[in-house]
């Protein structure tokens, strides 16, 4: 790319990554100077990046940044990121000094929108600036690092044990004539064995786990960063063999060292006269008993964790949730709105192209229903405070509700022949200014005690207690669905009827007779022919997405 490519209004230039280009072009050398259609851009191909290459993250497209010429007023603009690379020397210390003095002046600039700016430069993937330290390390990895600490202890107590229960071989051995190095170096060799067969066993489940967890994440539709390897490197197994030696050394020599100590002729007496040579000193009592202690601690808590577990999949288990095709919806603007009513036929255009979507869709062959919403089942719910009248007159009482958002929501259940008080959404509850909404059985299980909560009211907790939001009434009731995570089939659930161009993100979801699967590709079809600006992203089953 050049600079000039980066000037408003230069004709639009991409630059292929070498996966695309073999896709696309199937490797043609001649590609260069063709176009390509990106949504309702056509730009023509400038360059193809190497094999390999998919910086920053996984990408295999780029297009240029073009800024508008006149400049910018602070917070003016698209959000940005920057990257950038570290001059030879340098270091990411000096950098985010360099970089605070800059925001600095900034601020002293512009103290109306930078005085709370607080830059900070991150080594790249990284979540904050010393994620590197070994105390961030351990504090996001506590609950692994307690784990093993129990298993250490168990194994370092068994270890000892078994060298203890020894102890009246190894000085029969050494007052026979075995000299010390002889016995400490079997000891040795007997630890590193065993600790070598449990560094390859533990490596090679390692190396299996990471390769499988790379085939289920990319069986959908994401890809890892592109440094991202899985499987082990070299330096991992060099590291687990330092390890390895380390540990032996310690759970076969200092305890032959003992065993051999000057102590052996005591050990001899016992043994002659019939005694025990068994002997625990006080760290190794001190050990057994804080080993027992954080295991008696672990325990209930692995059982919590095992029955909500096995509770959770049979709750999934009750939603066909692997006959649901699911996808993010949403759709290009061909430019920045500029005047009054831009947004408004934007939202316009794209409600009419969803809904043709959603006809169309309809029509395919095995599609039993289609919906949306801003989420579906077994989809992470937006949890929110609000209050909730439980009778007539009464004063509201605060509550916490699960808002799932969507158009019909009578589409997107198993048919169970139950039927519900109250009424179903109709076409006017879309309306922006609609005050409906629907409540499922654990909502009228909690705030009105079973009694019917039709006609009564919910509204969302203010921000500001003077400025409170518009109550909503309940005209309806829906079945639990069950399959918000570890709510134990209590989740409260409120749902609204929405339009398309209203939600955020748009989720469509389409129940299948067939493998959902099989929709997929033609979904992405569909949606091409409709408006090229159509954007399909996460097209996979309901079950994958759970």
């Amino acid at each position: 790319m050049l600079d000039a490519d980066e000037r408003p209004g230069a004709p639009p230039v991409v630059v292929l990554g070498y996966d695309v280009w073999r896709q696309w072009f199937g490797g043609r050398a001649d590609a260069i100077g063709h176009t390509a259609q990106l949504g309702r851009t056509v730009a023509t191909v400038v360059g193809i990046m190497p094999e390999g290459f998919a910086f920053p993250l996984n990408h295999q497209l780029w297009m240029p940044l073009q800024l508008r010429g006149s400049g910018y007023a602070p917070l003016e603009g698209s959000a940005v990121q920057v990257f950038g690379r570290l001059a030879p020397g340098a270091t990411r210390a000096k950098a985010n000094v360099e970089l605070t003095a800059l925001a600095e002046r900034t601020a002293a600039a512009s103290p109306r929108t930078h005085q709370h700016l607080r830059p900070r430069v991150l080594a790249y993937g990284a979540e904050y600036p010393d994620d590197q330290s070994w105390i961030a390390f351990s504090m996001a990895h506590l609950p692994i690092i307690l784990v093993l600490i129990v298993a250490c202890a168990n194994v370092g107590t068994l270890v000892y044990a078994r060298t203890a229960t020894r102890d009246a071989e190894i000085a029969t051995r050494y007052a026979l004539g075995a000299s010390r190095g002889r016995i400490i170096g079997q000891l040795f060799i007997e630890a590193l064995v065993l600790a070598s067969v449990a560094a390859i066993v533990g490596l090679g489940a390692a190396h299996w786990t990471l390769k499988w967890g790379f085939e289920v994440y990319m069986a959908g539709d994401y890809v890892p960063p592109f440094w991202f390897d899985p499987g082990l490197k070299l330096t991992t197994v060099l590291y687990a063999a330092v390890l390895t030696t380390a540990g032996a050394g310690m759970v076969g020599i200092l305890p032959a060292i003992k065993a051999t100590g000057s102590n052996v002729q005591s050990q001899l007496r016992n043994l002659g006269s019939g005694g025990s040579t068994l002997r625990f000193g006080w760290v190794w009592t001190t050990v057994m008993i804080l080993q027992v202690a954080l295991t008696t601690i672990w325990i209930p808590l692995a059982m919590e964790i095992a029955e909500e577990a096995v509770r959770d999949r049979r709750i999934r288990k009750q939603f066909p949730a692997e006959q649901y095709l699911a996808a993010y919806i949403a759709m290009d603007r061909e430019a920045a709105p500029t005047r009054d009513g831009d947004d408004a036929a934007f939202r316009a255009r794209f409600e009419q192209t969803y809904r043709e979507l959603e006809r169309r869709v309809a029509q395919e062959p095995g599609v039993v229903a289609v919906t949306f919403g801003n989420r579906l089942p077994g989809m992470a719910p937006a949890v929110r405070s609000a209050e909730v009248e439980t009778a007539a007159g009464a004063t509201p009482i605060r509550a916490r509700i699960c808002g799932r958002r969507r158009s019909a929501p009578g589409t997107s259940k198993p048919s169970t022949g139950r039927s519900f008080p109250g009424e179903a959404f109709h076409d006017g509850d879309r309306a922006e200014g609609a005050r409906t909404v629907l409540v499922n059985e654990a909502f009228a299980r909690r705030y009105t005690h079973g009694a019917s909560p039709i006609g009564r009211r919910v509204r969302y907790a203010a921000a500001d207690p003077a400025k409170p939001e518009p109550w909503f009434e309940i005209v309806g009731m829906v079945q639990d669905v069950g399959m918000t995570p570890t709510d134990r089939g209590e989740a409260a659930d409120v749902y609204r009827a929405v339009s398309s161009p209203t939600v955020s993100p748009l989720v469509m979801g389409v129940r299948m007779a067939g493998d959902p699967e099989s929709l997929a590709p033609r979904l992405r079809i569909l949606a091409a022919s409709l408006d090229p600006g159509l954007r399909l992203d996460e097209v996979r089953t309901l079950e994958e997405f759970v």
